[in-house]
């Protein structure tokens, strides 16, 4: 069953938080109009939301030892939440809301590693080094990495391998530069929020 996520923004505003709008009109009518509402699209990415909030960390537990550490579990939704936002999550069938702050995704460290394991025949064992990245260049076309959890296990013995990737490899540089591009465009990042929920 596939996982997708739905994020809003608010910012605040004279002490109160503001759904934001894709509009330019900051009139109080124009924060009642669901259709005009910022949602930051960023496709279905399992490896972020894994980041994010946990949500298919066992995924990449069970089929690579990844021991993937998000920067909240979902924490519900804000109880300052604006009522626009409130109601339109309310009424939708979502689960696992919750919240960051935007200065919280950019503090978060994305440099720090996450190891990763898998299941190589004995002859390319020698490639892998502790600490060190997967050996892309050295690869050969016709040898195999299997998952932890691989049901297509080759007949011949093979050995358990490893290797690390930052947590920005791991979710993809250029999305998470543009991720980031996309947050800080919304203003101040300790006056921006993202409002999120999966389905």
């Amino acid at each position: 069953m596939s996982t997708d996520i739905r994020i809003f923004a608010e910012c605040l505003q004279d002490g109160q938080w503001t759904p934001l709008s894709r509009t330019e009109d900051l009139s109080k009518e124009s924060h009642q109009d669901l259709s005009t509402l910022e949602i930051i699209d960023i496709g279905r990415h399992y490896e972020f939301f894994t980041v994010l909030a946990g949500v298919r960390r066992e995924r990449f537990l069970k089929w690579s030892g990844a021991d993937v550490r998000p920067i909240s579990r979902p924490r519900g939704l804000p109880k300052d939440l604006s009522p626009l936002l409130k109601s339109y999550i309310q009424d939708d069938d979502g689960w696992g809301a919750s919240w960051l702050m935007v200065q919280e995704v950019i503090n978060f460290d994305w440099e720090q590693s996450i190891t990763f394991y898998g299941l190589v025949e004995p002859q390319y064992a020698n490639l892998f080094s502790d600490n060190q990245p997967f050996p892309y260049e050295q690869w050969p076309e016709n040898a195999h990495c299997y998952s932890l959890n691989s049901n297509y296990l080759p007949k011949a013995d093979i050995v358990q391998v490893s290797w690390v990737e930052s947590y920005r490899e791991f979710v993809g540089s250029e999305f998470l530069d543009y991720f980031f591009e996309k947050l800080l465009a919304l203003g101040s990042p300790k006056e921006v929020r993202i409002i999120f929920y999966f389905y």
